[in-house]
């Protein structure tokens, strides 16, 4: 499946979802970065990762560097929804966000 990492998150107002940088602006938050973040940060239950894990997750993450439009699997997109869940399990909207540019937004 083909997937544009460079979309921005949107919350539940359809505002882009930014974060302050290092200088502190306002950035943008992308698929890319959101997916990136929850791939490569440690999370509760990794210190019991296979090594084959780790790297699967390290590849993917070297993916969502080269930004725009990826080729990735069923399997993928279900690592990086689980991994985005479990690491901004504070903020529903990225969550929700991520979900939505990956699956399409929920329809009532």
């Amino acid at each position: 499946m083909n997937v544009d990492f460079d979309k921005v998150l949107v919350d539940f107002k359809g505002e882009s979802i930014a974060e302050k940088d290092p200088e502190g602006e306002l950035k943008d938050i992308s698929l890319g970065e959101a997916a990136y973040v929850a791939l490569t940060s440690a999370l509760k239950d990794d210190e019991a990762s296979k090594i084959s894990q780790m790297l699967d997750r390290g590849r993917l993450a070297k993916k969502m560097c080269e930004g725009g439009t990826v080729q990735v699997s069923t399997e993928e997109l279900t690592m990086i929804k689980d991994r985005v869940a479990k690491r901004f399990w504070m903020s529903v909207q990225i969550v929700a966000a991520v979900h939505d540019l990956i699956e399409g937004p929920e329809k009532d």
